[in-house]
């Protein structure tokens, strides 16, 4: 049976770490971004020893819209096909800073 391929934007948050190392324990191939690319470069190092048969990453900040365009395309090309994608990136701004901040406002809810 072939592994499951599956794009995880967001992985460098503490919830989407745990999945992806649930993921590689069952053999995943993995497609792998997040904003910091050291902490995403251990994550998948971590989940390649952790049993992933693939890893891929891609240092993709989702609040800048053009980084996001062909992503899906690049991650089906890198593992030769997709099963799944997940999206656990998100914002998550001080509350007392949203109330007065427009702008933080607006990107939080394109982006969320």
């Amino acid at each position: 049976m072939q592994p499951k391929r599956i794009l995880l934007v967001g992985v460098t948050s503490a919830i989407a770490e745990q999945l992806g190392r649930l993921l590689a324990s069952r053999g995943a191939a993995l497609y792998l971004t997040g904003r910091d690319s050291n902490r995403l470069q251990q994550i998948a190092d971590d989940l390649q020893v952790r049993g992933a048969c693939q890893v891929c990453t891609e240092e993709l900040d989702i609040t800048q819209v053009t980084s996001m365009r062909g992503l899906v395309a690049r991650a089906d090309a890198a593992l030769a096909g997709l099963d799944t994608v997940i999206l656990a990136a998100g914002l998550l701004p001080d509350q007392q800073r949203i109330n007065w901040d427009a702008e933080l406002l607006r990107l939080t809810m394109e982006v969320n």
